[in-house]
């Protein structure tokens, strides 16, 4: 089952639902074992790569037994008070497509959000794969928001890529949301 939640203030992010504890118990436990190995996103040990922009902070993590990629903008000066970023999530996506994934997903946001803006972009190529991309806009702890996203799903994995920025700068970092998401791979 899918399900969506923010991630703090700037981006949104996907998990997913466990299906029984006995399932639950045995993800975690081949989770943590592969994850000692290296970073691993399902059960299916697929992982991703992504490169950020030159000079924004990239940060990998673990969470919940799925690798999370944040990249962060630099500051642009004192006046900066928000910090553009992309994240890329995953989660166990079975039996769904990427359209099926894209579309549940948006669904959620809709209902989770109030007020939030979304346009279709349609089918796009990220990489070598085909996305599903929406543009979105809403409102935050006080930002005007406007976000870019790309989703895939493949071998059972959701894949979320965001890039959000301030509703007044987004076309200044537009180039560099689209350059990044170009570098996505599934390996």
């Amino acid at each position: 089952m899918i399900a969506t939640m923010l991630l703090g203030s700037v981006c949104i992010g996907f998990l997913a639902c466990n299906n029984s504890d006995k399932k639950a118990k045995e993800t975690v436990k081949e989770e943590k074992k592969l994850a000692d190995d290296k970073p691993v996103v399902s059960d299916a040990a697929q992982t991703y790569y992504i490169t950020g922009p030159e000079g924004w902070l990239q940060e990998d993590s673990m969470i919940n037994g799925r690798k999370h990629t944040k990249i962060g903008s630099p500051s642009d000066g004192a006046g900066d008070k928000f910090k553009e970023n992309m994240n890329v999530n995953c989660e166990a996506a079975v039996g769904y497509d990427t359209k099926r994934y894209a579309d549940a997903n948006i669904a959620t946001i809709k209902k989770e959000i109030p007020g939030v803006e979304i346009e279709d972009l349609g089918e796009v190529t990220i990489g070598d794969n085909q996305a599903q991309c929406f543009t979105y806009t809403f409102s935050y702890s006080g930002y005007d928001l406007k976000d870019i996203a790309w989703y895939l799903a493949k071998n059972d994995v959701g894949y979320v890529i965001t890039s959000t920025a301030l509703k007044s700068t987004y076309e200044k970092f537009l180039p560099k949301f689209k350059a990044t998401a170009n570098t996505f791979t599934i390996k």
